[in-house]
């Protein structure tokens, strides 16, 4: 992606899209949850590619509109690219932090969709994004809807007055109108959400949940919130030691090699997550395996032929073939099922980002 690009609408002028700040980085994983998972594959630092500064929260993809002869910034958007070199579990994968915009977009009028053409225009930058993403080699994109309370500001801090928050689920819905062009583009394959994919494990889906699968990133709700629960471990049990009368919290060890509770904390998470299932958006970039939940790089796939959108990574596929009737393979419909072998085109090996650091 290049640094400034121009982009041409019917109706709007001098928009240029400019690439303000791309860094590489490594987040390094709480010390607790390392602690806890206690799993030698899982990594203690993830690499990722930065399109904002992580202390400073500086600015990373914007939208310019000259206005008067001025550049005024409309729009941003944070995103971290967790790119092919990355360890399991975030490795190729996009976080998309946050997006802000201002009410100064020229002219304001209706696109011909019926929509207001800056939010035609906010809503073609992330298709745009994910087109790229899709491109290079990234599998999904993950989205934490979570619009800013009235008195705060995410990023830009000279929101006109006239400019209404938008409330959850009106950003909900646009972000879904948005991954509904993308998939009609053909850029997007299906999109589900952070419950359906790492916590239910029922029907199709058998892989064991366990806190290690599920992508870790930078300032998201299942690191902070996976903290959050790690860090009370020691408050609870000593809480409960104390009101049995067997040891003084003050005394209390932690315990955090216990199957127990690794399987307590999942829990707990995945309720939290239930809860806001609708704002943890997952999108598939590229088709993931219906029963593991893995993406294949080999891009050998078995798709049902009377299911809908139904791919299965050939291990699974083999290793359903092997056993008794009633336990083979669920898919969505009744009748005869039939697995097609599909290749698909492998993605690039790396997703290493062409241009150099900004």
């Amino acid at each position: 992606m290049r640094d400034n690009i121009s982009i041409l609408v019917p109706g709007a002028k001098d928009l240029v899209i400019r690439v303000f700040l791309s860094v590489d980085q490594k987040l390094q994983v709480n010390q607790h949850f390392l602690e806890i998972v206690k799993d030698e594959s899982y990594s203690s630092e993830f690499p990722y590619k930065s399109r904002l500064v992580n202390i400073s929260k500086k600015l990373a993809i914007l939208l310019f509109q000259k206005i008067e002869g001025v550049d005024v910034c409309l729009f941003c958007m944070y995103v971290q690219e967790y790119g092919s070199e990355c360890p399991y579990p975030n490795n190729r994968r996009v976080c998309l932090s946050y997006v802000d915009s201002v009410k100064y977009f020229q002219p304001a009028i209706k696109s011909i969709t019926g929509e207001a053409l800056r939010t035609f225009v906010y809503s073609e930058i992330l298709v745009g994004y994910l087109e790229y993403c899709k491109r290079r080699g990234f599998m999904s994109c993950h989205i934490w809807v979570c619009p800013p309370t009235k008195e705060d500001d995410y990023i830009l801090y000279c929101h006109p007055e006239i400019q209404k928050t938008p409330k959850l689920d009106r950003l909900r819905q646009w972000y879904l109108d948005t991954i509904q062009k993308a998939t009609d583009e053909d850029i997007v394959v299906e999109h589900t959400n952070m419950y359906e994919q790492f916590f239910v494990r029922t029907g199709e889906k058998k892989a064991k949940v366990t806190l290690t699968s599920v992508p870790y990133f930078d300032g998201n709700y299942f690191s902070r919130r996976a903290e959050y629960i790690i860090a009370n471990i020691d408050k609870e049990d000593g809480e409960k030691r104390r009101k049995s009368g067997k040891t003084p919290a003050s005394k209390v060890a932690p315990k955090y090699s216990t199957q127990a509770i690794v399987a307590n904390d999942t829990a707990k998470l995945g309720d939290s997550i239930s809860k806001k299932r609708e704002d943890f958006i997952v999108v598939h970039m590229q088709h993931a395996c219906k029963y593991c939940g893995e993406f294949e790089l080999s891009r050998k796939l078995r798709v049902c032929m009377l299911c809908e959108n139904f791919y299965l990574c050939e291990n699974c596929y083999e290793a359903k073939q092997n056993v008794d009737c009633n336990n083979r393979i669920p898919c969505n419909r009744r009748g005869k099922h039939s697995f097609s072998l599909v290749e698909m085109n492998d993605p690039p090996s790396s997703t290493k980002d062409k241009d150099g650091v900004l």
